[in-house]
């Protein structure tokens, strides 16, 4: 037995390049992903924002798709707002039949209220920009969403002199136009529109042309984590409401796994509405993703992209095809399946020089089929 760490080194790799599965936890995304043909007609034109729903079995990249859409817009669209909206704490005490429209904004408006939040903090000088019927505006926004460490560290700043002394601001008036917490059902869809033009003014002040709101990781709360198709029970509420995601300002991109279809439709989801594309891999996609998360760990390139090059004479030439047949069109399976060759290998190896078997392959096929099964019986169970 050999341990891992000096195996990655001997091989000449920089690190695991197969242990982490998480888009959102890996750090070396940029440098191996592959982009799917549609990307840019996902991303769509920054200056004519569109709402658009990907759809993905889970395992097929949709986080990552999300991770690299966020990554191109932070690099090349300075003035676009991102807001990440994957946490729906409100599925911890009701049940998905009893999650509404007002749930989900509550959660975006204050996830907009946090960015407008860290703007300011930043750069104190944004609030000269501010005239008063901004700043209570402003006020508003920040004294309904934002938590109370939050306000405590943000109203000292915003407050002028006299407002500090006779403690001017945050006023109450005009704030029963907004979305709150008690808003009766039937004022939902007008507070929330009227609570998105309030965001969308104090966002444009603060140099931004356009806010880009991505739905992602709805299969992985406490009422869908072993439900997938139930994902669509939880979205339902939001995607199905028109006149909410389809705002000109902020651009709705809905990251779904595709088990949850008919419960979209279900829901009211209207798929002639908002474009959506199916996430789908060839061999020869999945293949350039393993060629190139090996050529990103093996920075000095003497693997030639191939795991063949660290694998016996008799199979050298054949494993790196055999991986991505044996992957099932799903990347993170084929991160799975390499995983299971390099902690098998480990297991059996003598010295650091002794390369992976043809032995070692198969052992690790078992278990990484197995663990496909056990997968399946959790979900059926």
């Amino acid at each position: 037995m050999i341990d891992m760490k000096s195996y990655l080194k001997a091989v000449n790799f920089s690190g695991h390049p197969f242990n982490t599965f998480d888009a959102d936890k890996e750090k070396n995304l940029k440098k191996f992903v592959t982009l799917p043909p549609y990307f840019e007609s996902i991303l769509g034109v920054v200056d004519d924002p569109q709402p658009f729903l990907v759809l993905g079995m889970r395992g097929l990249g949709k986080t990552t798709l999300k991770c690299m859409l966020k990554d191109k817009l932070e690099k090349d669209y300075e003035r676009i707002m991102i807001v990440d909206y994957n946490s729906y704490p409100f599925t911890r005490v009701k049940e998905l039949n009893e999650v509404t429209l007002k749930d989900h904004l509550l959660e975006v408006n204050k996830l907009i209220a946090k960015q407008i939040y860290q703007k300011i903090m930043v750069d104190n000088s944004l609030c000269k920009k501010f005239k008063a019927k901004d700043k209570e505006a402003l006020f508003h926004i920040l004294e309904i969403y934002l938590d109370e460490e939050e306000k405590e560290e943000i109203y000292p700043v915003l407050m002028s002199f006299f407002e500090k002394i006779f403690k001017k601001y945050p006023k109450q008036k005009g704030r029963a136009f907004y979305l709150l917490p008690e808003t009766d059902e039937l004022q939902v869809v007008s507070k929330g529109i009227f609570t998105f033009d309030q965001c969308k003014r104090i966002v444009n002040i603060l140099g931004y042309t356009g806010c880009y709101i991505f739905i992602d990781r709805l299969d992985e709360t406490n009422r869908t984590d072993k439900e997938p198709e139930k994902a669509g029970n939880l979205l339902g509420p939001l995607i199905s409401n028109l006149e909410i995601v389809q705002n000109g300002f902020f651009s709705f991109k809905f990251f779904v796994p595709a088990e949850s279809i008919p419960n979209l439709k279900k829901m009211g989801f209207r798929n002639d509405k908002i474009q959506n594309q199916l996430i789908t891999w060839t061999n020869d996609k999945l293949a350039e993703v393993l060629r190139k998360r090996v050529m990103a760990f093996n920075p000095e390139g003497k693997m030639l992209g191939k795991l063949g090059s660290i694998c016996a004479e008799e199979i050298k030439d054949h494993v790196d095809q055999f991986v991505v047949q044996k992957s099932l069109s799903s990347p993170r399976n084929m991160l799975r399946f390499c995983n299971a060759i390099f902690a098998e290998h480990i297991e059996s190896a003598q010295d650091f020089d002794e390369k992976i078997s043809k032995k070692t392959i198969a052992t690790a096929l078992k278990k990484y089929e197995y663990s496909l099964k056990v997968d399946q019986y959790i979900a059926d169970e």
